[in-house]
């Protein structure tokens, strides 16, 4: 797929976030060369896309840094996601180095800076997030065994905790973001998933479920192609019990490992 890359200047850098925990959120690119197959993104915000086919495109902030470094300035103690709708580090960021421009802009705040990322690429940036006064990174995993299917764009989940291993012995505060929870996969990965949080110096868990969009079944062929019961797959998306069994068993088993897990849902 031809990636169609554009460099545009925005008003503004950070965005009031209705995350819970997050005052604003950060997104230094629109668009994701990582195209997951389950991202909600492309049908939560349709105004983006712009006719244009998600995974194909990436609009470049080029002027984002230095709207970082002046909006900063203006807050105290508030709390900052790097990214919410597109990954901060993803392949075109190793070009342009504007997640890092944004990280060296917001030295010397106040603010308190969570950065989540599907890449590896965030090891380069180490020395730049010791340096902010407050700072949590994480990585995103959803599976071990189907990655190369539903994440095929994304450095593989081995490399992404090696990383998040490293950012944990030189002192930062790490953690996995488990999400979403696809069911059928995530129950039989669940154990090896957390056993690797822990292996690899995570010492919390952020879970967050499957929520199915419209006009996403067509995107999830790939998933449910591998699947042997694709029926039962798309009734417990739309099951609360179903995630709420889930919560009780993700909580006793990071008990177990003695992981703090916060749920999303």
């Amino acid at each position: 797929m031809q990636l169609k890359v554009r460099e545009v200047k925005v008003h503004r850098a950070l965005s009031p976030s209705g995350i819970y925990g997050v005052d604003f959120s950060l997104n230094p690119y629109v668009g994701c060369q990582h195209a997951c197959v389950y991202c909600y993104v492309p049908f939560t915000y349709p105004s983006i896309l712009r006719g244009r086919k998600w995974g194909a495109f990436v609009d470049v902030k080029v002027n984002v840094p230095r709207l970082v470094r002046r909006e900063v300035k203006a807050l105290r103690d508030a709390s900052i996601l790097v990214s919410s709708i597109t990954d901060p580090y993803q392949p075109l960021e190793a070009r342009y180095g504007l997640t890092r421009a944004c990280l060296e802009a917001m030295q010397g705040s106040g603010v308190h800076v969570v950065l989540l990322t599907k890449s590896s690429l965030f090891r380069r940036d180490l020395d730049l997030l010791q340096g902010l006064k407050s700072c949590e990174v994480g990585i995103t995993v959803t599976t071990l065994n189907l990655s190369k299917i539903v994440e095929p764009f994304s450095p593989p989940p081995h490399e992404r905790f090696k990383a998040i291993k490293e950012a944990s012995e030189v002192g930062l505060e790490t953690f996995l973001f488990l999400g979403p929870l696809l069911p059928a996969v995530v129950e039989q990965e669940l154990k090896e998933i957390l056993d690797s949080a822990v292996e690899h110096g995570c010492g919390r868990v952020v879970v967050d479920k499957f929520r199915l969009r419209p006009r996403m079944k067509e995107k999830l062929s790939e998933v449910l192609s591998v699947l042997d019961d694709q029926d039962t797959f798309l009734s417990k998306v739309g099951q609360v019990g179903y995630f709420e069994g889930l919560k009780k068993e993700i909580s006793m088993l990071c008990s177990e490992r003695g992981l703090e897990v916060v749920f999303c849902y």
